[in-house]
């Protein structure tokens, strides 16, 4: 493996990405620094993730730019297909292991999922059926039962993330 260049300089006369001076950043990180902005990669990393979930990204650029990064979506889609069916794949089987539901809680389940569709063609704002303790969480594992389930925005769901607090009453 070849070693990142330890100046700004350096790295620009490279052409490459990021460049490690191995002192900190202002907020204390030991990380590549991007080449273009001088930016530490974990706080730029950490401003992009508090910025998808606050919905920075969800309208961001004009239509154009939008399609180029569908028709990229597609692209990457349609080169990595296996690892998403593969993906896919182990969530459905999670699902399965995880599910204990009656028939009547079966049938009220598949309520709130009709209630999720119906709530996004009415209102126009995407609704989704969210777990309240999640599947896989390093903490907890969640069932897939009609009492473990709830239907919200697909950006108060976005926001919400996996996340788990255990609530004192």
């Amino acid at each position: 493996m070849e070693r990142m260049p330890e100046t700004r300089k350096q790295a620009l006369d490279m052409g490459v990405t990021y460049y490690y001076t191995g002192k900190p950043c202002v907020r204390g990180h030991y990380a590549p620094r991007f080449t273009s902005s001088k930016a530490c990669k974990i706080c730029a990393d950490r401003r992009n993730i508090e910025r998808t979930r606050h919905g920075f990204w969800k309208n961001f650029g004009d239509e154009e730019y939008r399609e180029k990064k569908r028709q990229y979506a597609i692209a990457y889609y349609q080169q990595n297909k296996q690892k998403w069916k593969r993906r896919n794949l182990l969530r459905r089987r999670l699902i399965k292991k995880a599910t204990i539901m009656s028939p009547e809680k079966e049938r009220l389940a598949k309520l709130l999922y009709l209630e999720a569709q119906r709530l996004t063609l009415e209102t126009g704002i995407e609704y989704v059926v969210d777990h309240i303790v999640p599947l896989k969480h390093r903490l907890v594992c969640g069932l897939h039962t009609y009492a473990n389930l709830q239907c919200i925005t697909a950006e108060q769901n976005r926001v919400k993330g996996n996340t788990f607090y255990i609530e004192d009453d």
